[in-house]
């Protein structure tokens, strides 16, 4: 854990490239050293003893940003003398005294080898899976060695290897490879990369130069790029299956003085920490207790007391005293479980205090119900750190959690929606032996995060370039110093002499935080996975059929509102007619038409054509991984149903229904889905296909092909709907894990469905901060996803419902309309237009033509609702705009009240930046 190298252990390692250490200690800017100590404060914990703990420094690499040096880090006091040092990693800011990373591993793999389980870390010396005892009491000298080269390239087994060459074009950087040797298993490899300032600094290039003005200034001033692999033994005849993959679990040493210094502070975090420990122990005796009250009641008279009440009171208070102690934390089910047993133990023989024990039971209820859905609204934050977490597919959370605070979590229990959220960070992480001790992930996010202190402006971005390999995650603890970061492998069994790599992991540090803290992260990976390239044509205005039909459409509702659509063409101009579902009796049976639609498909395809000849684009919906239960297509086909271990079928969450997803790794299945696409597309002449649940080729079972992970599978599923469809066709992902989609979709739904109700339905979850179809949730995901837009896609933002038979209000449709707006994505609305007042008619007006380019959300870091929206408009964009650049700023207020809100117009042109205030070049800026 220490930063010092002990002068016996300066020198060389490896076998294949020796990488030497010089002067450790004597290099590097004082910064650099102020953030060694700073970070070397903030992971000593007590009992370490001496801070110069022989750690020993493989390899140094280091620029004009950042340093980045490989070290094998000290055992820990109770690990045996012969357990080889782990490989692990530290990356320092040379621009910012609290901007470092260390991880005390590089890599870890969890698997399991012939029935046994094993956490394998990237280590000094070879390591055996048969009997990892057997170096006990022998000389480290007699150990093969890790094996430690230096390159100017990525280690690739091709060297025909395009993807590696794209790589390397993009993103220059030097390489340190280290390689073990696992006896009975293969070979573990671990690529660490220090990215040069001059890459870093041309990332923000990658876009078209920005309206009016000069590029922004590169904000990452400092990259690690990483991945791990695992070759397997061709000669080996282990059976193998692997869990996942830990690339880093450290922490950060970012932490704020004057707070941590302030003596009030650290004398109630010593009073919390009393607490804590005070109420552990109580705990622990409350249920010694509980125990024997139990085993009591059977034994005992009921008419007997103990101090005046029966063992029954007495079991029932001491269980109240548990919860009231258990309710403080965040696990909400364990006390609520308890109490209900409490409260019916021994009610088959005794009805004694009977409604005492069904009010502590019904209030217990309650009670969770209340910290389930509401007490993440009242938690105040400890600090002033907020990471930004990203969620798995479209419909998924997406939001800032501010330091201390809990994280929203869905609001129906798992088997309605979590399959909705199955990706990378809904997986389980083994702690290893040598951890200090077990910390927390309960802030979890799929493929990025980015983690800051909001209010001195400085932080980080962590996750991955691609999600083609695994769905990995970035975890954090609540109070977001520890981070650690996986990558899921599914279990899947591989095949001898197969590799498994991962997809490249990073670190960008930004020592000045920029108001768009994700630019440079969106526009490289887009730049990475081939993105398709921005058009302004692309970005849809139009109409869809499902919010106000649902199920029940016709030929009949269809030709009506397309008919109004023309009429209306020149007060309200769109490019898209999209028929969404309910023309099919069933998912799956996509050649069933309803009788709604009197000539079957030969209806669909006169809509296409009389839609075509109105100069817009005639769109169509399909789901072409997925079948409804009672379909012709299940019943013909039940082996292609995704199923678990025992047979069944898996559970796809509940969109109102639940459905089967198919195995999108068998040869059958694919070519089901190609004939459904081409048929769309060629037979019925729709142009632009929306294509939802495209998560249900992934459910958490059995596939067919167990070699593969379910990133790798969606992969082929992505792959097969680019070719089977027309270059030109336009094709919208929805229900999809966003990092795998990257690449393949020429637009993607960023948020959960919107709905005719501000906040969800349902009774019990009306304050769901997560998935549930509401206009809250919606416009949140739409805000907190605006750095998608037109980098990794065209951002659908779902419909705005303009109709006046729904439960929102005039400013509510207002705000959902403006948000749509300023995001510069597509914008189509769902109503029967013939009910359409004129007045709402023409906020629907309003946000047409479309801008296409993204606001940027200035406190986005802040809060889960941001409430500042600033564009920058450019007469660049279109030529029909004949006004100068001008500036637009939406201030919001999502609360149920009034509220006084302001906005520093410094904050957004600043005297360091092109869009200074000067009185020579007067801005026009519009608040709304």
């Amino acid at each position: 854990w220490a930063w010092r190298e002990s002068e016996s252990e300066s020198g060389s390692v490896g076998r294949g490239g020796v990488v030497q250490v010089d002067e450790v200690m004597g290099r590097g800017s004082s910064s650099t050293e102020v953030a060694r100590d700073k970070l070397e404060t903030a992971i000593r914990r007590p009992g370490m003893g001496d801070p110069s703990r022989g750690e020993k420094v493989l390899a140094r690499m280091e620029n004009e940003d950042a340093v980045l040096e490989v070290v094998l880090m000290q055992k820990l006091p109770r690990e045996a003398a012969w357990t080889p040092r782990r490989v692990g990693f530290r990356l320092i800011s040379r621009n910012h005294t609290e901007l470092a990373v260390q991880s005390p591993t590089a890599l870890v793999v969890s698997a399991t080898v012939d029935g046994k389980k094993h956490l394998i870390p990237l280590s000094e010396f070879s390591t055996s899976l048969d009997d990892p005892e057997e170096h006990e009491g022998t000389d480290s000298s007699s150990r093969v060695p890790i094996n430690v080269t230096r390159s100017m390239a990525p280690w690739s087994p091709d060297a025909d290897d395009g993807e590696s060459k794209s790589f390397t074009e993009t993103i220059d950087a030097e390489y340190i490879t280290i390689e073990q040797e696992v006896h009975g298993l293969g070979v573990l490899r671990c690529e660490v990369g220090l990215v040069s300032p001059q890459s870093t600094s041309s990332f923000n290039l990658l876009e078209a130069k920005e309206a009016g003005g000069a590029d922004a200034a590169a904000a990452t001033r400092g990259m690690m790029i990483w991945r791990g692999a695992l070759s397997l033994a061709s000669e080996s005849r282990r059976d193998v299956v692997v869990h996942h993959f830990t690339l880093l679990k450290g922490r950060t040493a970012m932490s704020d003085e004057a707070r941590d210094s302030d003596p009030a502070v650290l004398a109630r975090r010593r009073r919390l920490d009393f607490i804590r420990r005070l109420e552990v122990g109580a705990m622990v005796a409350l249920s010694g207790g509980i125990l024997v009250l139990a085993g009591l009641i059977g034994k005992l008279d009921p008419s007997q007391t103990l101090g005046g009440l029966s063992p029954r009171a007495w079991l029932l208070i001491t269980g109240l005293c548990y919860y009231a102690i258990q309710r403080r934390g965040t696990d909400d089910s364990t006390g609520l479980i308890s109490m209900l047993m409490l409260c019916l133990v021994g009610l088959y023989d005794d009805t004694s205090l009977l409604w005492a024990r069904a009010a502590i039971a019904t209030g217990a209820i309650g009670d969770y119900a209340y910290r389930r859905f509401y007490r993440n609204t009242v938690i105040a934050p400890t600090g002033d750190r907020s990471v930004l977490i990203n969620g798995w597919q479209s419909w998924s959370f997406c939001g800032s959690v501010l330091q201390g605070q809990p994280m929203p979590r869905p609001g129906l229990p798992a088997v309605y929606s979590g399959a909705f959220h199955e990706g990378g960070a809904s997986g389980t992480f083994e702690v290893g032996p040598w951890e200090e001790a077990p910390r927390e992930e309960t802030l979890r996010s799929d493929m990025f995060a980015v983690v800051c202190d909001r209010v001195r402006r400085f932080g980080l971005v962590a996750g991955f370039l691609s999600q083609r390999e695994q769905f990995g995650a970035v975890t954090l603890d609540t109070e977001q110093t520890h981070i650690a970061v996986h990558c899921a492998c599914d279990d899947v069994t591989p095949r001898r002499g197969a590799l498994l790599r991962t997809d490249w992991a990073t670190l960008m540090l930004m020592p000045t935080l920029p108001r768009e803290p994700l630019r440079e992260y969106m526009l490289l990976t887009a730049k990475l996975n081939q993105a398709p390239r921005f058009r302004l044509a692309d970005v849809h205005t139009g109409w869809c059929s499902w919010y106000h039909y649902m199920y029940d459409i016709s030929e009949e509702c269809i030709r009506s509102n397309l008919e109004h659509l023309v009429e209306k063409r020149r007060e309200y101009p769109v490019s898209l007619f999209q028929i969404d579902d309910g023309y099919e009796p069933h998912w799956g049976d996509w050649t069933k038409i309803k009788r709604s639609f009197p000539l079957g498909e030969e209806s669909l395809r006169n809509l296409s054509r009389d839609i075509a000849h109105a100069n817009i684009m005639p769109g169509i919906w399909l789901a072409p991984f997925s079948a409804d239960k009672r379909s012709m297509l299940e019943r013909a086909h039940p082996e292609w149903v995704l199923r678990d271990m025992r047979g069944v079928a898996c559970n796809s969450a509940n969109c109102g229904k639940f459905f089967y997803g198919l195995d999108i790794t068998r040869a059958d299945v694919q070519e089901h889905a190609r004939r459904t696409l081409r048929r769309a597309v060629e037979q019925w002449n729709f142009k632009y296909l929306k294509l939802d649940f495209l998560y249900s080729a992934v459910l958490n079972g059995q596939r067919s092909d167990r070699t593969v992970t379910r990133a790798q599978a969606l992969q082929k599923g992505f792959a097969l709907i680019r070719e089977s469809v027309a270059k030109d066709t336009f094709v919208l992902g929805c229900g999809a894990p966003l990092g795998a989609a990257l690449g393949f979709v020429n637009a993607m739904r960023v948020t959960a469905d919107t709905g005719p109700t501000w906040k969800p339905m349902l009774p019990l979850p009306t304050v769901c901060g997560w998935n549930l179809p509401c206009a809250r949730n919606m416009v949140r995901n739409t805000m907190t996803r605006l750095s998608m837009h037109a980098r990794w896609w065209v951002n659908d933002p779902d419909c705005v419902l303009l109709r006046e038979n729904t439960s929102l209000t005039h400013d509510e449709t207002v705000g959902v309309a403006t948000v749509v707006a300023m995001s510069g994505g597509m914008t189509l609305v769902s109503d029967d237009l013939l009910e359409v007042s004129d007045d709402r008619m023409r906020i629907g007006k309003s946000f047409s033509p479309v801008t296409g380019r993204a606001a940027i959300a200035l406190d986005l870091m802040h809060r889960q609702m941001p409430e500042q929206l600033y564009l920058r408009m450019s007469r660049s964009w279109r030529a029909e705009v004949a006004l100068p650049d001008w500036h637009v700023l939406s201030l919001c207020n999502w609360s149920d009240r009034p509220e006084r809100k302001a906005m520093e117009l410094e904050d957004i042109f600043s005297d360091d930046s092109d869009e200074a205030l000067t009185e020579h070049e007067p801005q026009v800026v519009h608040v709304f």
